[in-house]
C-alpha cells in the first residue's frame, strides 16, 4: 500500500509539472493574428503587405507568416499595442489596439472619396481626404477601428 501511494504520488507530480510546463512554453510563443482581406472602397486587392509594431519611439517589423502575421511574445504582456500596416502606396497607422484584438481576424482596408456611410458620415464628408478601418472578426462580434484623416492634413 505503501509503495503503492509513492507511485502514484510520483506520477501525480510528474503530471503536473509537465503540465505547468506545458502553459509556459505555450504562454511564451509568439500570437498568430489572421489577416482574412485587405480592401480599397470595399473591393479586396491582393496585396503584400507589411506590419510594424510601435513601442517606446521604436519601429518593431512584425514576423509574417501564411495567413497573417505574429505578435512576439515579448509585446504580449502590453495591453495596447500601435502598429502601422503598409500596403501599396498606403502607410496605416492604427494607435492603441487592444492586446485582445490580435486573436481576430482581420479585414484591412482603405475608403476613399466618395465615402462609404459605414465609415465616414456625409456630414463629415466634406472634411476627410481618407479613411482606413480595420474590422475585426471575433468569435462573439465584429467591431472595427476607423481612422480619419482630415483634409488640410500632411498624411
Amino acid at each position: 500500500m505503501v509503495v503503492l501511494f509513492q507511485r502514484s504520488t510520483i506520477l501525480a507530480a510528474a503530471i503536473l509539472l509537465l503540465s505547468i510546463g506545458f502553459l509556459c512554453a505555450a504562454k511564451s510563443l509568439a500570437q498568430s493574428t489572421k489577416v482574412i482581406g485587405v480592401e480599397v472602397d470595399g473591393q479586396k486587392v491582393k496585396a503584400n503587405y507589411n506590419v510594424f509594431a510601435l513601442l517606446d519611439g521604436r519601429r518593431i517589423k512584425l514576423k509574417r507568416n501564411s495567413e497573417g502575421f505574429s505578435i512576439p511574445a515579448e509585446l504580449k504582456d502590453k495591453q495596447h499595442l500601435s502598429i502601422v500596416f503598409s500596403f501599396g502606396k498606403y502607410k496605416l497607422h492604427f494607435p492603441n489596439i487592444h492586446i485582445s484584438k490580435f486573436s481576430d481576424n482581420w479585414i484591412v482596408g482603405v475608403d476613399r472619396k466618395p465615402f462609404s456611410d459605414d465609415f465616414v458620415s456625409s456630414a463629415e464628408a466634406e472634411s476627410i481626404k481618407l479613411a482606413y478601418y480595420i474590422l475585426f472578426k471575433g468569435s462573439e462580434l465584429e467591431t472595427r477601428l476607423v481612422v480619419k484623416i482630415q483634409s488640410g492634413s500632411r498624411r
